[in-house]
């Protein structure tokens, strides 16, 4: 697993010697989880098959606390983004004020972000951003 400072470095445009015309032209750089060369000076080009997984996007739950919605459109925009009727989304705060819900990496990202532009406030664990302290602004992600 990459920290962010590690993927961040990693992903990082480098040169090297272009293997077709042997000049210093050769500019790697990773995009998703493969590396692509491109010489500047005669076009060749290389892309590996891949091996440069993001850390952030594991398979470990990270979890999201929301408190139960104040208006009638909060709680629609909540149900929208969990992918739930109104009626289910109402249910999860019959005997509680606060519902926590645990997701994916990127899926937990996704969702917070969703429900700040929704006006939904919610916290993010802290274990996320202890483990990929850039991750909600990461160009990268």
């Amino acid at each position: 697993m990459f920290s962010c400072d590690e993927c961040y470095e990693m992903r990082q445009p480098h040169t090297a010697k272009c293997p077709a015309c042997g000049k210093d032209t050769f500019v790697g750089r990773i995009e998703g989880i493969s590396s692509v060369w491109v010489c500047s000076n005669c076009k060749e080009r290389v892309i590996s098959a891949g091996g440069y997984p993001q850390g952030c996007h594991n398979e470990k739950e990270y979890s999201l606390v929301i408190e139960k919605p104040a208006d009638k459109q909060k709680w629609v925009s909540l149900a929208d983004i969990l992918k739930k009727n109104v009626l289910d989304t109402r249910k999860y705060f019959a005997h509680t004020s606060t519902l926590e819900i645990r997701l994916r990496t990127e899926a937990c990202v996704e969702v917070y972000h969703a429900w700040l532009a929704a006006d939904i406030p919610c916290e993010m664990g802290p274990q996320l951003l202890r483990d990929y302290p850039r991750i909600l602004d990461c160009p990268y992600r």
